[in-house]
Parts: C-alpha cells; sequence; structure tokens
C-alpha cells in the first residue's frame, strides 16, 4: 500500500506543466482515500502534494460584467500559472425593425384654413380633427439583461428613432420581449404636430388666401406610442444551438 501510495505521489510531483495536474492529482486523491499505509511520512507526504494543488480564498467575489486575473507564483523552482474568470458582460443591445401608433393623447394637431369670407378677405377657421393615431416606421435599440436573457418574456427599456414623412420622431419605454425576437414597445413619443403660426389667431381675417405652410408650423410635443418590432427578417421561430 506504501508503495502504490509513492508511486502516485511521485507522478503529481513530476509534473511540469499546469495541464498536466489534473489526472495524476485525481489517481493521488484516490489513493489517499482508504488507504492502509503505516508509513506516516509517505502519507504525509502525499497529503501534502495534494494540498498544494489548490487555495482558497474566502470573501473574493465578482460582479456581471467583471472579470478576475489570478496569478499563481512558485518561487522553487520558479514558475508562474495565470488564469482568467470572467462572468460575461451584463447584458447587450438588440436591434429590431418596427411599426409605430403614436396616439394624439396629450397633445391634439390643429389644422386651420383661411375660408373666403363675404367681401374682400378670407378667415382662418380651425377645422375639425380626426387624425387619432399616427403611424410610423421606426429603428429600436432595446437592453436585454444576461440575467433574464433565457426568460420567455422579458420587459426592458428601449430607444426608438423613427421618422413620420415629415420629421424625425424620438421614442423611449419599455420593450416586452417574447423569445429574443418578438417585442411590444410602449412609451412616450417625441414627435412634431401643426399648430397654428404665431402671428395668427383663430377667427383672424386677412387679405389672402394663406396656404397651409404659411398658416401652420411644426412644434415638438410629447404623446404615448405603442409598436410591434421583430429582431430580424430572419426566421423569428427558427431555433438555435
Amino acid at each position: 500500500a506504501c508503495d502504490t501510495l509513492r508511486t502516485a505521489a511521485d507522478l503529481l510531483a513530476a509534473v511540469e506543466e499546469e495541464t498536466e495536474v489534473p489526472r495524476p492529482l485525481l489517481e493521488l486523491s484516490g489513493k489517499l482515500e482508504g488507504n492502509i499505509c503505516d508509513d506516516l511520512i509517505v502519507v504525509q507526504h502525499a497529503r501534502d502534494l495534494v494540498k498544494k494543488t489548490s487555495e482558497t480564498y474566502e470573501g473574493l467575489s465578482i460582479k456581471r460584467g467583471q472579470s478576475l486575473v489570478v496569478r499563481v507564483e512558485r518561487i522553487n523552482p520558479s514558475r508562474t500559472w495565470e488564469v482568467t474568470f470572467d462572468t460575461g458582460p451584463k447584458g447587450d443591445w438588440r436591434t429590431s425593425y418596427g411599426f409605430g401608433f403614436i396616439a394624439s393623447a396629450f397633445a391634439q394637431p390643429e389644422r386651420f384654413v383661411a375660408k373666403q369670407i363675404e367681401g374682400d378677405g378670407f378667415r382662418i377657421e380651425k377645422e375639425e380633427n380626426r387624425d387619432r393615431l399616427d403611424f410610423i416606421p421606426a429603428l429600436f435599440l432595446t437592453w436585454m439583461s444576461a440575467e433574464h436573457e433565457l426568460e420567455d418574456l422579458v420587459y426592458s427599456p428601449s430607444l426608438g428613432l423613427g421618422f413620420d414623412l415629415r420629421s424625425p420622431v424620438v421614442l423611449g419605454g419599455l420593450a416586452f420581449t417574447y423569445n429574443h425576437n418578438i417585442s411590444l414597445n410602449v412609451g412616450l413619443a417625441f414627435h412634431q404636430q401643426k399648430r397654428l403660426a404665431g402671428q395668427y389667431n383663430e377667427g383672424d381675417v386677412v387679405r389672402e388666401n394663406l396656404q397651409s405652410e404659411q398658416l401652420h408650423e411644426e412644434i415638438y410635443v410629447v404623446n404615448p406610442f405603442f409598436s410591434f418590432s421583430i429582431r430580424s427578417l430572419s426566421n423569428p421561430f427558427k431555433g438555435s444551438d
């Protein structure tokens, strides 16, 4: 029993590369379990060799998105090992394309026309507005946390940039994403709406027939929006490795 233990210990002691440690270490650890060798010097030597292959540090931790480099230096003979522990990124930004609808809930567009009146003149009057939703195509950036990326349904912050055929639209809110590919985005949109130009008032009488561009000015307002988007144009239901 002592000879078997001594041979296993010599194999571990002769290792020169870190990658060669696991096999003789496992063999020596197995020999130590239930060994009946009565030579305490051989047994203690084997235990010391096993103990030298590992070191435990209490209270050492790293968070998501961090990495830890551990460098082990042996003095005699001189040798250095280096291992990097990486928890991976906190998450990543996903790009999706969708179609949004802005609801005129907080601010409604105003449309005015110059209607001819009896005599020589035109009165500025407000038209009835029946538009309740503005349609916009948009590109969304959605944050996907690594902590939740394996869940079927994830909600996360999202930012979007769209264009309503007149001016750019900025979107911001929450995205509810199903299996990485299909998203429902809800939030607030910063977009332009028509208002009566500052030099005019409703009911004013003017001499010329003003066109829409002369009567209105575009100002940015905030309204709620919702949209549906997909992560890519490929099959969103195709499985991944």
